[in-house]
């Protein structure tokens, strides 16, 4: 095999031709023989044939591209270097090239004259404005043919990846496994850079088969032991999810996984086996900050397993953590300042699950890409302990190794299961977009680690079924954002409402509904004067169609801009300007009204009419 850059076509045909990994080791061996002036594989020093772009033959070092003056160069360590500006040519050139410095000096070889004509010149070896100059066209030459570079988007460190042609290469820290099975040295291949780094387990050489007698099936009956509030729904979502963390990178979606149970409910020994199974690229935390995670991922797509992950009276690291986590699912972009008053552009790739007693506090964002398994305490019957081979961390990775194996050898199948959950969940579940990718993620994933086959229709509706919105904790928790807002508007309890005697809005509204069921339509009047001068206080009121009277008629007028409406949201994320009338927008346009009207004195105010008839729907509900 050779150690020259490859594209993913051209790893296809290597494979095909009979590449072999001694041939690799073979062509190292002659890399670092090279003796200054001698030839190299036959071809004397400095005549060479140029690649596409323009890079001598079997070259241990990979031009990646540009960025505006920056040239990058993956080194024949398995580093970047970075070219810019001045540079002292020697210093760099070795940097770049060792082990294999010779090479430089037989590609792009220094003449002395002398009186017996052109020598080599053993000293300074290479042409040094050569050198760089070959380096820099060929990393413009690669801008060209795939944009600038880019460190976040270009850089793959180890786990799984999908190529543009959706299939998988495996980067094991020190070794790539491409299509068809073909182990390369970590390189640059179709625009991307796989950089070497510290070895981890590879997948299993042969994937072993499901079913009852598989690894899939007795690592399931093994969570099942543990004590779940759902003992055959809560294990398969775990299964899933080590399913999913395997392929991380490769995944267009990464569900999290939160994990509650008090004390005794063996959460850190359930996590121990999850993070033995995943091998190497299992990183289990229980103190960690987010900036500290992404160094030390660092572009690697993994399964980050954070323990003790407790609510405290301060939940700023763990809502740091936790936004990372959100990013990652969909691969969003993070932007942070660095020290130098610049800015660092993070991408994080990895899956998170979270275990803890009570979980920090979660908005509807971070919930409704979660699944929330509790665990209960363990009896002498439920006690899983002893664990016997389980305890034993070669066993458990050998069953780690197995599932990674089938992981890696039925990606095409992950992929189509997870298609078929999905659409499932929202067919018959009632999930939208985002719950159909939680779930469906999940359940493809450990459909594929148990079952040699692909999923029937009745597989698919069964689970979501079991998995429907209505049923899930995990959607009561999530609620939304226009709901929760509005639930912060009716029971916030502002002093300079609570001067007049009325606790709340909702209070107050709640009172004109029970008084209304006593009065004829003349005292309704009165009633409707005195809660407006009550709302007035706070910036609000009452619109009231004229000619009606029933209070199921009226609407509930909230300000696009007051000050007055301050107090109800003090302390909350709808307190700025512009945010709660944002909110409350989201709500289904049949319960809401745009429209004007007077909050007091002054003129009439822009805003929105909520109809009371929806706010008394929900409390009743």
């Amino acid at each position: 095999m050779a150690d020259d850059p490859i594209d993913f076509n051209e790893a296809k045909r290597r494979v095909q031709a009979g590449m072999t990994p001694t041939e690799a080791v073979n062509l190292r061996r002659a890399l670092n023989a090279i003796e200054i002036g001698k030839n190299f594989k036959g071809m004397e020093p400095g005549s060479w044939e140029p690649d596409e772009w323009g890079m001598p033959p079997h070259c241990p070092v990979v031009p990646l591209g540009r960025y505006g003056d920056n040239y990058y160069i993956f080194n024949a360590s398995g580093g970047i270097t970075v070219i810019s500006g001045s540079v002292k040519e020697t210093a760099l050139i070795q940097d770049i090239f060792l082990p294999y410095a010779n090479y430089a000096a037989w590609a792009w070889p220094y003449f002395r004259t002398t009186d017996n004509g052109r020598v080599y010149d053993t000293k300074k070896k290479w042409e040094g404005n050569e050198v760089i100059e070959a380096l820099k066209c060929a990393c413009t030459l690669k801008m060209e043919a795939f944009g600038a570079w880019d460190t976040v988007e270009k850089v793959r460190g180890r786990g799984c990846w999908r190529t543009d042609d959706n299939e998988l290469i495996v980067h094991l820290g020190d070794k790539l496994i491409m299509p068809g099975g073909l182990f390369q040295r970590p390189t640059e291949i179709g625009g991307y850079l796989y950089p070497k780094r510290p070895s981890i387990n590879p997948p299993s050489a042969n994937s072993p088969a499901g079913g009852d007698d598989g690894p899939g099936q007795l690592l399931y009956a093994q969570l099942k032991s543990w004590n779940w509030k759902r003992p055959e729904i809560d294990p398969y979502l775990l299964l899933g999810w080590i399913g999913m963390a395997f392929l991380s990178g490769a995944l267009d979606w990464r569900s999290m996984i939160y994990i509650t149970g008090g004390r005794g409910t063996g959460k850190s020994s359930l996590l121990w086996i999850v993070k033995w199974i995943m091998g190497g690229l299992g990183l289990k935390v229980d103190n960690g900050t987010a900036p500290g995670l992404k160094r030390y991922l660092n572009n690697d797509s993994a399964g980050v397993i954070l323990d003790e992950f407790e609510a405290t009276t301060d939940n700023r690291r763990a809502k740091d953590i936790i936004d990372m986590a959100r990013e990652a699912s969909s691969e969003g972009n993070t932007v942070r300042a660095d020290p130098n008053g610049g800015a660092v552009l993070f991408k994080v790739r990895s899956s998170f699950i979270f275990a803890s007693i009570l979980p920090p506090p979660l908005n509807p964002a971070d919930v409704s890409r979660m699944a929330i398994l509790e665990l209960g305490a363990l009896n002498e019957k439920d006690n899983p302990q002893p664990l016997g081979d389980w305890e034993d961390e070669r066993f458990v990775n050998g069953i780690g190794a197995d599932i990674f194996s089938r992981m890696v050898c039925d990606f095409p199948r992950v992929r189509r299961a997870i298609r078929a959950y999905k659409e499932a969940l929202q067919r018959y579940g009632g999930h939208d977009g985002r719950g159909g990718d939680t779930f469906g993620t999940l359940l493809g994933c450990a459909h594929v680690i148990i079952d040699d086959d692909e999923p029937t229709e009745a597989d698919c509706k069964n689970w979501a079924e079991l998995l429907s919105q209505e049923s899930l904790r995990e959607f009561e928790m999530a609620g939304s954002e226009w709901a929760d807002c509005l639930d912060q508007l009716l029971s916030a309890t502002p002093q300079v409402l609570q001067r007049t005697g009325t606790p709340s809005i909702s209070a107050l509204l709640g009172e004109w509904r029970a008084d209304t069921l006593r009065v004829d339509n003349e005292g309704m009047d009165d009633q409707i004067r005195l809660v407006r001068k009550r709302l007035n206080i706070v910036g609000m009121s009452i619109v009231m169609p004229k000619g009606k009277w029933s209070i199921d008629d009226a609407s509930l007028f909230f300000p696009a801009k007051s000050a007055a409406t301050n107090p109800l949201f003090e302390g909350t994320k709808w307190a700025g300007a512009g945010v709660a009338i944002a909110a409350l927008r989201q709500m289904p346009s049949t319960n809401f009204t745009t429209c004007k009207q007077r909050t007091g004195a002054g003129a009439p105010k822009s805003g929105i009419s909520i109809a009371l008839s929806s706010i008394f729907k929900g409390e009743d509900e």
